[in-house]
């Protein structure tokens, strides 16, 4: 999982400056703008992903094949009712929103419309495909699913070098490339779960366990209409406020928040299956101990990636895509300061799928989350510079934060350990990272130097600081062990 990184990330970063110099800022913007209308709606798909991958896990710590081949077919009824919902629903705002609302150049009103429909057929089968990927990642089966996000990249890069040959048309052409894409991992996946999981079958519907999903997704819906808001609301936002130059900058603020994020999902994605068993299990005491670990490894992990990035933003930009479109830059370090206040909500979030309890989750995350899309239109509204939107991002997780925390006493977390686990090497590790940062700036004139020298230091600091010396051993254990098996 962590080798496909060494591939996937410098790859995503070159195809958006392929995609940007051939697209142009201004069909760049159009594409992202669009995106974030059919991106608000797949919240429908994410609630019911969560919900398939806890069943998954709940049948796969009781060893019940019956089960899992029930929970598997009813998954399949739900993807199929929430692929028509989303069709009908998507298109139906989508139209209204380009029609009378959307900012973009009058030229380019049937580029606008054809990239719509083109995404709305590539999200359709990223649905389909959910109960299979989702198999795959309960198995574990992690070196398939790397392999197939490596694909994806691959995919998007080679296609994206076909508009060096276009001459026109170049924004229907990537529209039509990207959507072929997800209808080729859907056929992958399909045709290697049929190969590797023979013994899950698909078997007659169970309406008891159709209900039970629907009310533990509807509660993750809930929640994913409010993170939508905060993230794609606010695109729109921009859009009305900022025309497609304010979207272009955030698709690059957001192209680099989801390298990072991609990151983090790497780390805690073979622990959500492993915790939830454990919490099935009753095993509180191992669970626990994951959860606070992959906290403290998730915020520095974050912290190692976006420290530089905030320091050093408008030259890496440049070197990244030749070029700094306005508003790039402060969305990127602000986007960055989220990133790391958001690394902290990952494990909590398992804590509370793994016991069930959604109710008192998303309600709580309902009512401080939806602050943020009220906040920034009124800001907006009232004249205040673009960026005020982001700022209300990290004011808002950290209200978040702090809530959740409190809730999970209830699910058995202490809350002096986790400060004392988590937050304070947290914070001591990033504050002697940034100024680790800010002294080699300060000794090289060179920023790649500088750069390089500060990473250095900061892996430093996690490793003396932000470890502990169990894990420290661990770590050195394992790297003694892949030594001697060469």
């Amino acid at each position: 999982m962590y080798l496909r990184l060494l591939f996937t990330i410098p790859l995503a970063f070159y195809t958006s400056r392929v995609v940007l110099r051939e697209l142009g800022v201004d069909d760049f913007g159009i594409y992202q703008a669009v995106s974030g209308i059919v991106t608000m709606f797949t919240i429908l798909r994410s609630a019911f992903d969560s919900a398939t991958q806890r069943y998954y896990n709940v049948a796969l710590a009781k060893n019940d094949t019956k089960l899992l081949s029930c929970m598997f077919s009813t998954s399949i009824v739900v993807q199929l009712l929430i692929a028509a919902i989303l069709v009908i629903v998507i298109e139906a705002f989508g139209l209204w929103f380009i029609r009378h609302k959307m900012q973009y150049p009058p030229e380019s009103e049937g580029d606008v419309y054809f990239v719509f429909h083109t995404m709305v057929v590539s999200i359709i089968f990223i649905i389909m495909a959910l109960p299979f990927t989702g198999m795959i990642i309960a198995r574990e089966h992690m070196k398939f699913y790397a392999y197939l996000t490596i694909l994806d990249v691959l995919l998007k890069l080679g296609l994206v070098f076909l508009l060096i040959f276009a001459n026109s048309d170049k924004l229907k052409l990537y529209a039509v490339f990207q959507m072929s894409v997800p209808i080729v991992l859907f056929i992958i996946s399909a045709i290697y779960f049929k190969i590797n999981f023979s013994e899950v079958k698909i078997v007659g519907l169970s309406k008891p366990l159709l209900k039970e999903m629907c009310s533990f997704s509807g509660w993750g819906l809930l929640g994913n209409i409010c993170y939508s808001l905060v993230n794609e609301g606010v695109n729109l936002l921009l859009n009305v406020f900022g025309g497609v130059v304010a979207n272009a900058a955030r698709g690059i603020g957001y192209q680099v928040r989801g390298v990072m994020t991609n990151v983090l999902s790497t780390t805690i994605m073979p622990v959500r299956p492993q915790a939830t068993q454990l919490f099935v299990n009753k095993n509180y005491t191992e669970f626990w101990n994951i959860i606070l670990t992959y906290s403290k490894v998730l915020f520095l992990l974050a912290a190692l990636m976006v420290v530089p990035i905030i320091i050093y933003a408008p030259e890496i930009l440049q070197l990244w895509l030749g070029m700094q479109p306005e508003y790039s830059v402060i969305f990127l370090q602000l986007l960055m300061v989220y990133t790391l206040i958001r690394s902290f909500h990952e494990p909590l979030d398992i804590v509370f799928k793994a016991s069930g309890r959604m109710k008192v989750y998303q309600l709580t995350t309902v009512v401080i989350s939806i602050q943020t899309f009220i906040l920034s239109w009124i800001f907006l509204k009232l004249g205040a510079p673009l960026y005020v939107a982001f700022i209300i991002f990290c004011v808002v997780e950290i209200g978040i934060l702090v809530a959740l925390l409190f809730k999970a006493r209830v699910e058995g977390l202490v809350l002096t350990k986790y400060l004392s686990k988590v937050i304070v090497p947290c914070l001591i590790a990033a504050t002697l990272m940034l100024a680790g940062f800010i002294i080699s700036g300060c000794i090289f004139q060179n920023w790649i130097l500088s750069f390089l020298s500060g990473e250095l230091l900061a892996v430093l600091c996690i490793w003396c600081i932000g470890l502990t010396q169990s894990e420290r051993e661990l770590i050195r254990q394992r790297i003694a062990g892949k030594i001697s098996r060469q």
